[in-house]
């Protein structure tokens, strides 16, 4: 048994010791003075995206008395480190209506997103962001979400899905 086991052992241990080494060893007899190393260190790429898990609109009063309810939603990046000609994108995806969960008959009320000051409301799958290493001053996009005065009380909500990628 013990013959068994020592030539396996013995075969590992020879192996072992024939094992090349990378390093270069230079000395006074060396024909070649110089030698090579490789210097590497490895940057996963990171970063943190930022969405308020909901809003709240407030009603609003303008001046001509119109009545309208509103409010502004911030989606932030943080701590961007991508490859070079990458970026962060963020897109929404919406229905645009808001329902009421109350029993029997369903009211629908319209509602539009519109990225910072934009004039025009963006549409299911549009891209709402876009984040990148270099630009840390715009590492921010604030997205308004407006309804018009609805005809029906009630409890108004709606699910959006914000997608985030790197493209």
């Amino acid at each position: 048994m013990k013959k068994i086991l020592s030539m396996p052992l013995a075969l590992t241990l020879v192996l072992a010791a024939s094992t090349s080494v990378f390093a270069a060893d230079i000395n006074q007899n060396s024909t070649q003075q110089k030698a090579d190393t490789t210097v590497t260190f490895k940057v996963d790429p990171a970063y943190t995206v930022t969405i308020p898990a909901n809003v709240t609109l407030d009603q609003k009063t303008g001046t001509d008395g119109t009545i309208t309810y509103e409010k502004d939603l911030t989606v932030s990046a943080s701590d961007v480190r991508l490859l070079e000609g990458k970026k962060v994108q963020v897109t929404l995806e919406s229905s645009f209506k808001l329902t009421t969960g109350e029993q029997g008959a369903q009211y629908e009320l319209p509602y539009t997103v519109k990225v910072g000051t934009s004039g025009s409301a963006i549409t299911n799958g549009d891209v709402v962001a876009d984040f990148t290493t270099l630009d840390s001053d715009k590492w921010s996009s604030t997205l308004h979400f407006a309804a018009e005065n609805p005809t029906y009380a009630g409890d108004y909500k709606d699910t959006v899905t914000f997608n985030i990628a790197v493209v």
